[in-house]
């Protein structure tokens, strides 16, 4: 008995060696999607910018401005190998540029938002004419390069300075625009909130009756303004395109390099080109029904006739005229709702409009009588085949018993 065991137990466990190894092979296998070829990808974008070689003997990072933070909306292209390159979208939140002056005045207000809490505007209590220990007041004009939204206004003092004694703010749009209080002779502290505003232009007083250093003295805006940036690493000496604005079903670009292009502490170049056409832009025909996407009345469903009875732009073919939730073309009872799509028959017209059944079964109606007659003569022949079949014995088991009944 142990002898016969041995090859058994060998054989299970050469088995269990040899599906380990298949397990381990299959876990270490990565999978990474096909890289699409260069030409499919770049023919659905439809302009390009060129950056020309550069002389640094090392990569650098280049940064160029785009318009929105969708990575799928550009590619990047080493020119000289014809191969995609790795690249990122760097984000950044920026504050929209203000100008700020002493409104009817010269003196200077240009340090007020400098960033910086070392440096400081004075504003002396001289400045106006007013009777010794009495309040004066110096009056901000804050001009932004477009509309801002906000609720609050910090200020930032030097150090032994007194908060002014009461603030107002008023705002206006445009210079033709009249001056409207948002907070008027409010008590002044370091955050000013008022309710939320949106102005291109602001107007701060300050009450005070001792000399003011201010450090720091702006409006929060929210949200602040966002800015895009597309990054990539160029080579010495090496030629780049950048292709953007997509249209159509742009092939998946897998992740490309396992680069840290988005938290490196190398500085970046600025890089801005001119936007040209695309030379290589092939119109997008996702139906491949010879009409492009953008002319296409129906995208996603092949309509070479264009052909829309109710004239809404949108073609009949990807229409779902009955509210069913199938389309037309797919639809095997347009004008009739049939979410379920029965067909009895088969013959590709849903029984919900099928006025004539295609089965030769429902064709000829007296089809089903025939059958219920040829049932009934079946059953009754079986019946009397099993009666001829009775042996001697069964037979002589009931002659007994009907000559006792004769007797009686």
């Amino acid at each position: 008995m142990k002898a016969f065991l041995n090859p058994i137990t060998t054989s299970l466990f050469t088995i269990l060696l040899l599906a380990a190894g298949a397990i381990h092979a299959q876990s270490g296998y990565e999978y990474t999607s096909p890289t699409p070829s260069v030409d499919s990808v770049i023919s659905n974008f439809q302009f390009i910018q060129n950056v020309a070689p550069r002389d640094e003997p090392l990569p650098v990072p280049i940064e160029m401005p785009v318009s929105t933070n969708r990575l799928s909306d550009y590619v990047v292209v080493d020119t000289g190998t014809n191969t995609l390159q790795p690249r990122t979208i760097v984000t950044r939140s920026e504050n929209i540029p203000v100008t700020v002056t002493v409104y009817s005045s010269t003196s200077s207000a240009s340090l007020l938002h400098d960033g910086e809490t070392s440096t400081f505007e004075t504003y002396q209590i001289d400045q106006n004419p007013a009777v010794t220990g009495a309040s004066v007041f110096v009056s901000l004009h804050y001009t932004y390069e477009k509309p801002i939204q906000t609720s609050n206004l910090v200020t930032v003092l030097d150090r032994n300075v007194v908060m002014p004694q009461r603030i107002s703010i008023q705002s206006r749009n445009g210079q033709n625009d009249n001056w409207e209080f948002i907070t008027n002779n409010a008590s002044m502290s370091s955050t000013v909130y008022f309710p939320q505003t949106t102005a291109r232009e602001f107007l701060v007083t300050l009450t005070y009756n001792q000399p003011l250093r201010i450090a720091e003295m702006n409006f929060v805006q929210n949200p602040t303004a966002e800015s895009y940036y597309l990054r990539f690493v160029a080579r010495p000496k090496t030629a780049y395109a950048v292709y953007s604005m997509p249209e159509g079903n742009v092939p998946y670009i897998p992740y490309l390099d396992n680069l840290n292009l988005t938290s490196t502490t190398l500085e970046t170049v600025a890089f801005n080109s001119t936007r040209l056409p695309n030379p290589k832009y092939v119109p997008p025909d996702t139906d491949k029904d010879g009409i492009i996407d953008s002319r296409d009345n129906c995208i996603s469903v092949a309509n070479a006739d264009q052909a829309d009875l109710n004239k809404n732009n949108q073609g009949d073919a990807c229409e779902d005229s009955d509210l069913d939730g199938v389309i037309n073309a797919n639809d095997n009872c347009p004008d009739m709702p049939n979410p379920n799509q029965q067909d009895e028959d088969s013959d590709g017209k849903g029984d919900h409009c099928d006025g004539v059944e295609s089965r030769w079964v429902e064709q000829l109606s007296f089809l089903p009588w025939i059958g219920i007659g040829v049932g009934f003569i079946v059953v009754l022949a079986l019946f009397k085949f099993s009666l001829s079949k009775q042996t001697p014995e069964e037979a002589s088991e009931v002659m007994p018993q009907n000559k006792e009944d004769t007797n009686k």
